[in-house]
C-alpha cells in the first residue's frame, strides 16, 4: 500500500481506508474502521476528500450509507483527466513562471550619444547581436569609426 500512498499522496490511513473498501467491497463506516484499523470517527475527517478525489463513492440503501471503493482502473482514468486539466492550464502557469531572479531591465538611450553607448553596452557584452540599421542615415551622425 505505501505505492498508493506515493503515488496518490494518502495519508497513511487515508491508504488503509481506501484498501479496507477494496477489499469489502460495499462497506458501512463501521465495517471500513474494523477493516483498516483506523477510528470511525478519524475517517468522518477524511472521507468527503477520498470521495473527491475519486477513491471511494457512496450510496444510500434503506437507512444506512455504505461506501465503496472506486475501481483501480478508474483512478487511471482519473489521473488521465488530472494531467489533461494541468496541461490546459499551463500556458497560464507558464506565463506566470519568473525563472530569471532578475528582471529585464529597459533603458531609453536619444541621439548619438545614446547610440555610442548602445554600441559600447554590445561590446561590453561579447555575444553575437543581430542588428538591422540605417547605415546610410547613421554614418553622418555617428562618423566612420561606428560605421566601418
Amino acid at each position: 500500500m505505501s505505492r498508493i500512498k506515493s503515488f496518490f499522496g494518502l495519508s497513511d490511513m487515508e491508504s488503509a481506508v481506501y484498501r479496507a473498501a477494496l477489499e469489502l467491497g460495499t462497506a458501512t463506516m463501521q465495517d471500513l474502521a474494523r477493516k483498516s484499523g483506523v477510528k470511525r470517527t478519524s475517517i468522518y475527517n477524511f472521507i468527503d476528500k477520498l470521495k473527491e478525489q475519486g477513491f471511494i463513492s457512496m450510496t444510500k440503501r434503506k437507512k444506512r450509507i455504505l461506501y465503496g471503493a472506486t475501481h483501480p482502473k478508474h483512478l487511471v482514468e482519473i489521473q488521465k483527466q488530472n494531467i489533461a486539466q494541468l496541461e490546459r492550464t499551463l500556458p497560464e502557469l507558464t506565463a506566470i513562471y519568473n525563472k530569471s531572479a532578475q528582471k529585464p531591465r529597459v533603458t531609453f538611450y536619444e541621439g548619438a550619444e545614446g547610440i555610442k553607448e548602445v554600441y559600447a553596452d554590445t561590446l561590453r557584452e561579447q555575444r553575437p547581436i543581430i542588428a538591422l540599421s540605417d547605415w546610410d542615415y547613421m554614418k553622418p551622425i555617428l562618423g566612420e569609426q561606428y560605421c566601418d
